[in-house]
């Protein structure tokens, strides 16, 4: 929830939104950091790390992080599950985009962008160049198959493994 609150504090409201945050002198929060440091924070909006949402929109977001800390979401994590269903897709948009380093917002959506097109349509139909209509060469094509072929065989395996997995849990008359 610290993450929410954080990035939806404005200068109005700042002392209660980072409340959660960590306090120390090298904290990731701008804000508690500069406090930490007897320095006067700088304005929300000059740093650019709030969500520029009315109320309505930030409820609504406030609803999702409320979902996903349940103790229930929490305990699926725990256990090695994963409430993301969207999991393989995200790692391909922070393979091409690492989350350890700053992006622009340009950057971010074009990664979105293309990691969401290839997730869909397979590598070779979301092919920048073919998009552009830039030709390219034999060698590229074989190569975008071939990782079209990879994640179609991954993708057969694991449904394989749930219908698998689904027969095991199903046997007449074990209850």
């Amino acid at each position: 929830m610290s993450s929410f609150y954080h990035c939806s504090a404005t200068d109005k409201n700042a002392s209660f939104h980072h409340r959660l945050c960590p306090k120390e002198k090298d904290s990731w929060c701008f804000y508690n950091r500069a406090l930490a440091n007897g320095d006067t924070p700088k304005s929300h909006s000059e740093m650019n790390v709030h969500f520029e949402l009315d109320d309505e929109g930030l409820n609504l977001v406030k609803q999702v992080y409320d979902r996903l800390t349940t103790d229930d979401m929490m305990m699926k994590s725990m256990r090695g599950k994963t409430p993301n269903t969207n999991e393989s897709l995200h790692s391909r948009i922070w393979k091409y985009c690492s989350n350890h380093k700053n992006a622009t917002k340009p950057i971010l959506d074009f990664v979105v962008a293309t990691a969401t097109a290839a997730y869909n349509t397979g590598y070779v139909a979301s092919n920048i160049n073919k998009l552009l209509g830039i030709p390219y060469s034999k060698h590229l094509n074989n190569h975008l198959k071939a990782l079209d072929d990879i994640m179609d065989f991954s993708l057969k395996r694991k449904m394989r493994n749930k219908r698998l997995q689904q027969d095991l849990e199903y046997a007449s008359g074990s209850f």
